[in-house]
């Protein structure tokens, strides 16, 4: 059954036999030859077909954690969300459901998404920042996807001060 949705094609198919007489299972697969002019990529089973015409670009999204007080093995979690909201599949390092991705990162971690529409925008959101003591600053948290230019998201924490050592002594004599 095919069902349109915006720019979206979808097709179930129903009754597939799951075993041959001998009981051997079958395996299905799906792809598609596309005309040229045209770029197939496959994620699982979505089909993700685009005119090589159309002008694309990059995000890339990094995290750094800084300060004595910072914890560098910390996961902070963001959310990026364009403008397109019928961009669903993997582009690059990000998987995006109706134009919205969402990921975590470490201190030096970073993550790319490309093939991304030109003159898509985006914006980027950490959904940890300014709390726990640190103070988020962010270059890039909003743009425009150029043709053939990576953006950058850039996102730095930085808490100061040294995280609480332990009591050196836990159990004092009361005695003394």
């Amino acid at each position: 059954t095919w069902v349109k949705n915006g720019n979206t094609w979808s097709y179930t198919f129903h009754n597939l036999p799951k075993e041959d007489e001998n009981g051997n299972k079958y395996i299905y697969r799906v792809s598609e030859v596309v005309p040229d002019g045209y770029t197939s990529t496959q994620s699982g089973n979505n089909i993700t077909n685009r005119s090589s015409e159309v002008e694309a670009g990059s995000l890339m999204v990094s995290k750094q954690v800084t300060g004595s007080g910072g914890n560098p093995t910390q996961e902070f979690t963001f959310t990026v969300t364009l403008s397109n909201q019928n961009l669903t599949g993997t582009y690059g390092q990000m998987t995006f459901v109706n134009g919205v991705a969402t990921f975590t990162l470490r201190d030096g971690e970073s993550l790319l998404a490309d093939n991304l529409p030109a003159g898509t925008t985006y914006t980027v959101v950490e959904k940890e920042a300014n709390q726990d003591g640190y103070t988020t600053t962010v270059t890039g948290g909003e743009g425009t996807i150029a043709a053939d230019i990576t953006a950058s998201a850039s996102f730095m924490n930085n808490r100061p001060g040294s995280n609480p050592s332990p009591d050196p002594d836990p159990d004092p004599d009361p005695d003394l």
